[in-house]
C-alpha cells in the first residue's frame, strides 16, 4: 500500500502516486515495498513555514539567553550584552 501527502487548495493538481509529479515530490520507500509520496506546494508555502519555524526557534534561543542573564545578575529583570544570531543581526540590551 502506498501513501501520499498533498497540499490542500494548491494552484495545480498533483499526480498523487507518481514520482513524476511536476512538484518533484520526496519519495520514501519502506521495507515492505510501500512508498510515501510527500508533494511540494506549487505556491511554495513550505518556504513560509520554514521561515516561521526559524523565527520561532530564534525567539526560543533569545528567551533562554535572557533567562540565563537574569539568573546571572541581570538587574530588575533586564539583560545586558549582545546576542548574536544566524540572521546576521545582533540584539543589544
Amino acid at each position: 500500500m502506498n501513501y501520499c501527502v498533498v497540499p490542500l487548495h494548491d494552484l495545480y493538481p498533483h499526480d498523487e502516486y507518481s514520482e513524476r509529479c511536476m512538484c518533484v515530490p520526496v519519495v520514501e520507500e519502506f521495507e515492505n515495498s510501500a512508498k510515501l509520496y510527500v508533494h511540494n506546494a506549487f505556491d511554495e508555502r513550505e518556504k513560509d513555514e520554514q521561515i516561521v519555524a526559524r523565527l520561532m526557534e530564534q525567539n526560543n534561543k533569545i528567551r533562554l539567553w535572557e533567562k540565563r542573564e537574569n539568573a546571572n545578575g541581570g538587574k530588575n529583570g533586564e539583560t545586558s550584552g549582545i546576542l548574536r544570531s544566524d540572521t546576521g543581526r545582533d540584539r543589544a540590551d
